[in-house]
């Protein structure tokens, strides 16, 4: 309990200052208590007419360092516009470390954190929504650590953390939509920790999503991942960094990503320095799930991709797709698997482990399409080169077992061979070391209905087993060998000799 005095005054404090009673805008009482320190009325700056908390500064000196704060609304009935809800501008402990901040409605912003960036700047924040009411997206900043962070619904502002967040529960939907620099973004320069979000992430800003300096963990999001400006695509990113750790640490950058709905106009990345070149990296993500349609988005490692799964359609209109900068391991398609850009194929590559032995060389593990495939490159030991795009970097990358259950429509499997005339795969192809392909099947037709100009192939330094349209090819251990498949004369298998 507490007792409040000077009723005549638009900020009644209580004896001991730990607890304050003001009016909200729609006539909702606030109390706002703390742990420490004493309330002012300096403290508070309220709306018109002395209602609604615009602004709580806690920076008057160290006497809130530590504290806890809780801003709740006490109504007798929801009436008369009254929501039973707080409507808090902004809460400002800049230079301050917080504990336990909660806000019974929406929050517009925060900041909080002394000069310790060791430290929890703020330990936990709990708000039933963040800069959803405050006009346009508010950016809270942090400085140390944010150890957990929970909405009850949607986060439209930006919390950015010099330090880690730790786990993080968001009821509604972290969304971006609004635009402008940043917006519905979870930032922190080390990591961030296990993520839940109950409903969809949506981007729309120059940065929406998460990021982390150096990694994030499990992250689970029972809506859709997406963007509706292809220009500005929301992100799941980590770059797999800490300071003065060396270029070559093996780092799981993203623990695991699982979309219940579909993923558009998105980037999920592990990339260590953002540069062009990044054979000396090693960012991993452990795997993907997807359980609806893939559209026009990217993954990227530039270590290992543990599994990939997407149910639905897997489809582009650009380049993006999954490329994997050392191991990619099982990749499944529930549907088909399509470029919608007839002049820009649709690319799954993954470099390999460059010179390792020939275990570390197997560079996709398996492929499973269900659907059919149209105008997409399955391509091993192939990656980032200077020039900013995909090309040949490990002549020795192997792919397990590939399965494709339907059509196969302009489309190429390469392991390690290049397209060293540009002319199209399955003709003129070089091979400089003992490339491979175990298996492959194809149980519809083979064919280029038109979609893609050009050559095809299913291509390696040799080939284990090939079954096309029900038919065995007859491969056999000389190697060198190649047949046409299907009817329209552009699509071959072949086994490419080692040789200049």
């Amino acid at each position: 309990a507490y007792v409040i005095y000077g009723t005549a005054l638009p900020v009644r404090i209580s004896a001991d200052g730990r607890a304050a009673v003001l009016t909200d805008t729609d006539g909702d009482t606030i109390v706002v208590r703390v742990s420490k320190g004493r309330l002012d009325q300096s403290d508070f700056t309220l709306g018109p007419s002395d209602r609604g908390l615009v602004a709580l500064d806690l920076t008057g000196g160290t006497e809130f360092q530590g504290a806890s704060v809780s801003i709740t609304a006490v109504t007798a009935a929801i009436t008369g516009g009254r929501d039973g809800f707080v409507h808090v501008g902004s809460i400002d402990g800049t230079g301050i470390d917080l504990v336990n901040v909660g806000v019974e409605g929406d929050l517009g912003q925060i900041d909080a954190g002394d000069a310790n960036l060791n430290t929890a700047g703020l330990a936990r924040l709990s708000v039933r929504s963040l800069s959803a009411l405050a006009g346009s997206p508010l950016t809270s900043e942090i400085a140390g650590h944010l150890t957990a962070f929970s909405s009850l619904g949607n986060v439209l502002g930006t919390v950015d953390v010099t330090g880690s967040i730790g786990a993080v529960g968001i009821a509604g939907n972290l969304d971006g939509s609004a635009g402008g620099a940043t917006a519905g973004l979870l930032r922190a320069s080390v990591s961030i920790g296990n993520v839940t979000i109950s409903q969809n992430v949506v981007g729309g800003a120059d940065a929406s999503g998460l990021v982390a300096g150096y990694k994030i963990g499990t992250v689970s999001i029972s809506g859709n991942l997406t963007s509706a400006n292809a220009a500005k695509p929301v992100g799941i990113i980590a770059d797999g960094k800490l300071p003065a750790t060396t270029a070559t640490e093996a780092v799981l950058a993203i623990s695991s990503l699982t979309v219940r709905g579909n993923v558009l106009n998105a980037q999920i990345l592990a990339d260590k320095d953002n540069d062009d070149a990044r054979t000396d990296s090693n960012a991993a993500i452990s795997s993907v799930v997807v359980r609806g349609t893939w559209t026009d988005s990217l993954l990227h490692s530039t270590g290992n991709i543990g599994s990939v799964v997407v149910l639905g359609d897997f489809t582009g209109t650009n380049d993006l797709g999954i490329v994997a900068g050392r191991r990619l391991g099982s990749v499944a398609f529930g549907q088909d698997v399509l470029s919608l850009n007839s002049s820009t194929p649709l690319v799954v590559a993954a470099a390999g482990d460059l010179g390792g032995s020939a275990i570390a060389n197997l560079a996709i593990n398996s492929i499973t399409v269900k659907g059919d495939v149209t105008n997409t490159w399955f391509l091993a030991g192939y990656g980032e080169v200077n020039s900013g795009g995909i090309g040949p970097v490990n002549g020795a990358a192997t792919i397990g077992t590939a399965v494709f259950d339907k059509t196969w429509n302009a489309s190429n499997l390469v392991a390690g061979v290049s397209d060293a005339t540009g002319d199209g795969f399955g003709r003129n192809d070089t091979s400089s070391a003992a490339s491979r392909i175990a298996t492959v099947i194809i149980r519809g037709i083979v064919t280029n209905n038109g979609i893609a100009a050009g050559h095809f192939g299913i291509t390696a330094q040799q080939i284990g087993a090939a079954s096309i349209s029900g038919v065995l090819l007859g491969l056999n251990a000389t190697g060198a060998q190649s047949f046409a498949l299907g009817t329209t004369g552009d699509i071959r298998l072949v086994e490419v000799p080692v040789g200049p």
